[in-house]
């Protein structure tokens, strides 16, 4: 986990109190390649879309971005499913060697120096949604699917339970995995940014409830 709170806290300074918009933060340039990124809070989560285009082709991932329980600390899972990043490994490239840490480095220093005279502009969660779709390279492997989408009559397997700590904060965490054990239902995940729901308790319910009718 990169320690992403200086970051994070500037960006909610940008963001403003209201939750569910989307903030198209300035572009930049790092290793021959343009680097766009938005920032969505939820109430839930606290994702950061980064997209690289090189050559215009564009790949889109999501990254997490989770309190990591200890100061008032947080920190952003800097993995990349191997089906994007093989397409977009020369960005990473630098001295040498591959390093992933080095660019989120980077992408710090670039949030931290957005002022509140050239913060992002917010964006149309249908003008978010197509450009997402548009991407030439998404994650694509089930185990690499995002967004909480529906529930499934199965028991809960380690991926889903890799997948909730990954994205979820303790305790919030601890409780959706203890309630679906109950229910015996697993979550069922997609990458299509249109059919997210946020994954809470109250919306975990809301579905079971509904398929009890």
């Amino acid at each position: 986990m990169f320690n992403f709170t200086e970051a994070y806290l500037h960006l909610n300074h940008l963001y403003g109190g209201e939750h569910n918009r989307i903030m198209d933060m300035p572009n930049f340039q790092y290793n021959n390649a343009n680097i766009r990124y938005l920032y969505i809070r939820t109430g839930v989560h606290n994702i950061l879309h980064i997209s690289f285009s090189i050559n215009r082709e564009y790949a889109v991932c999501p990254f997490f971005i989770l309190s990591t329980n200890t100061d008032n600390t947080y920190g952003i899972d800097t993995y990349i499913p191997e089906d994007v990043y093989s397409h977009i490994s020369s960005v990473f490239y630098s001295n040498g060697a591959y390093s992933t840490n080095r660019f989120f480095s980077v992408l710090v220093e670039h949030i931290l120096n957005v002022r509140p005279d050239n913060k992002a502009t917010f964006i149309r969660r249908g003008d978010f949604e197509v450009y997402i779709n548009q991407a030439n390279y998404v994650p694509n492997n089930d185990q690499d699917l995002y967004y909480f989408w529906h529930l499934r009559k199965s028991n809960l397997g380690n991926k889903t339970i890799a997948h909730i700590k990954r994205t979820i904060p303790y305790p919030q965490s601890y409780e959706i995995m203890r309630y679906l054990r109950q229910i015996h239902r697993t979550l069922v995940f997609t990458n299509d940014f249109a059919q997210m729901h946020n994954l809470t308790i109250h919306t975990i319910q809301q579905m079971y409830e509904s398929i009890q009718d």
